[in-house]
């Protein structure tokens, strides 16, 4: 065999170059310091969504109190929103928020789905489409704030109707918490159902379960906000002489903004599994669906040895087709026998 010396400047022969190609998309292993030492910026979209929905939050708080628009035991979040100017920061924060959150989920889409073995990604399919709808919903609530005279309407004040606004406001906020919960509940279970590496590491095992127990505790907390404020305590909520009512109202407000957070932690949580899926690449099964049911012994698992030959596949040579000068000649010829030799 004869060794080929190329300059420095010079690139390798296509037929090396396919097969380098080849081999780092099926089953050669990554060089170290690749992939993994660079993280993308899509990694950072789950935290920026909290942070504006945070500071979305607070604001509107500290605008609300400052204006004394509302009582001081009525601190609901849709009610932060009703008086101008915290209606525009309302509107726009919740916007921008829903906005970070559709982003988000997109690049979750783009860089866990691919480390994902088949049959995980028909389970995560439907936590993603639940993901949709929630931020959906978080993008309708804050373009479509409750009305600006809601106080008056939860005290039951004669002559005061409730909005479509105020209507669709209501169902859109239902729908945020509903499918935030639904997505929980179907992501813990595809994630523990899964058999792919990423899934194995143990900064994703510790995220999974830390979604888990925010999924409870959000769910406990957005159960006790509904018991505590229901209509006829909304209806109490000017009457200060009442101080039960009150106590009752910020129980039930400290639940509501408790359940918020716990449901944008779980949000948040998805930049592990991007920066452990940025880190490791797409996953290259010969046979994905085979690995998810145990079939297989290692994650980067060679392909299937072909039956059909290669087409660069020559048929043997003999000793005799081999020319004086040690070479091969340019086209190989099969040997022709004589007539006595057959017989």
């Amino acid at each position: 065999y004869g060794i080929v010396l190329l300059p420095p400047s010079t690139s390798p022969p296509s037929s090396l170059a396919g097969s380098t190609a080849s081999c780092a998309a099926t089953t050669c292993p990554e060089p170290m310091g690749g992939r993994s030492s660079r993280r993308p910026a899509a990694v950072s979209l789950p935290i920026a969504a909290a942070g504006c929905a945070l500071s979305t939050m607070v604001a509107c708080l500290a605008v609300t109190r400052a204006s004394h628009h509302l009582p001081d035991h009525l601190f609901y979040i849709s009610l932060l929103g009703c008086q101008p100017p915290a209606r525009r920061i309302f509107q726009l924060g919740f916007a921008c928020t829903a906005a970070l959150l559709f982003a988000s989920i997109l690049a979750y889409w783009r860089l866990v789905i691919p480390a994902l073995e088949s049959a995980t990604r028909r389970k995560v399919a439907i936590a993603f489409t639940f993901a949709l709808l929630s931020a959906a919903g978080l993008l309708v609530l804050g373009i479509s704030p409750l009305q600006l005279d809601c106080v008056a309407l939860l005290e039951c004040s004669p002559g005061v109707f409730e909005t479509a606004g105020t209507q669709i406001h209501t169902n859109a906020a239902g729908i945020f918490f509903l499918c935030s919960m639904l997505h929980g509940a179907t992501s813990a279970w595809a994630y523990r159902s899964s058999r792919a590496p990423l899934v194995k590491l143990q900064d994703v095992i510790r995220a999974v379960q830390v979604r888990t127990v925010l999924l409870v505790c959000a769910l406990v907390m957005l159960v006790s906000e509904v018991l505590f404020t229901g209509r006829r305590s909304y209806a109490c909520a000017a009457d200060q002489s009442s101080s039960a009512q009150a106590v009752r109202l910020q129980v039930g407000a400290t639940s509501q903004w408790l359940g918020v957070f716990m449901i944008l932690a779980l949000y948040t949580s998805y930049a592990v599994d991007m920066a452990a899926a940025a880190a490791i690449g797409p996953l290259a099964f010969a046979d994905d669906d085979a690995y998810s049911q145990g079939r297989s012994s290692s994650p980067r698992s060679s392909p299937r040895p072909s039956t059909t030959p290669s087409p660069r596949q020559s048929p043997p040579r003999r000793a005799a087709d081999i020319d004086a000068t040690g070479g091969e000649p340019d086209h190989w010829t099969p040997p022709h026998h004589s007539a006595a030799a057959l017989l």
